[in-house]
């Protein structure tokens, strides 16, 4: 697996050791004053307190690995298709089970850490009856379906294990004959 460091994150160190040096120099100013106006205890104090104050915005920028290797720009790099049909959702039915595959389209290798699936949007079909069909109607099981593994460049892993069923419901549902459910599948 190729786990490229993710870009620098911090701020520029140059703004944050000018206002350090300033901070420093304004506490040594009231240091060498506090000396002459012998009141050097509570200014010394002061003095000492804008001196770490100063040294401790310094902070030059970090830059760490990426965690499983998953970061935004290789996600974007993922292609997800289901390889399920929804047909058969019921009053009373059977879950349906959800399958599909992850494509890595990207140059670099990644890691892949579970697909979670969620319903995006309900569209009624042309002509149903009247009545409300919506995301409510529906009911998914095991949204998260772990993976856990490397995914090089090119490379294909099938997911499984999630569930969309029909929720049978007090209110009157005809609505929803025909309706098309459009799932939204994200990578972690």
């Amino acid at each position: 697996m190729d786990c490229r460091t993710l870009a620098e994150t911090g701020s520029d160190v140059l703004p944050l050791v000018l206002v350090a040096a300033g901070l420093i120099v304004a506490g040594i100013c009231l240091l060498v004053r506090a000396a002459r106006t012998r009141t050097a205890h509570a200014a010394g104090l002061v003095a000492v307190l804008l001196v770490l104050v100063g040294l401790g915005t310094v902070s030059p920028p970090t830059a760490r690995a990426a965690d499983g290797c998953a970061s935004p720009d290789l996600q974007r790099s993922l292609t997800i298709t289901q390889t399920s049909s929804m047909t058969g959702l019921v009053p009373h039915g059977a879950p349906v089970a959800i399958t599909g595959r992850v494509t890595n389209t990207g140059q670099d290798d990644t890691y892949i850490h579970d697909v979670v699936v969620s319903i995006a949007a309900v569209t009624k079909a042309a002509g149903a009856p009247r009545g409300r069909c919506d995301a409510r109607d529906y009911e998914l099981g095991t949204p998260l379906m772990t993976l856990a593994r490397p995914l090089p460049a090119g490379g294909t892993e099938t997911f499984a294990g999630a569930t969309i069923r029909f929720r049978h419901t007090a209110v009157n549902q005809d609505g929803c004959k025909g309706a098309a459910i459009s799932l939204l599948y994200t990578t972690g």
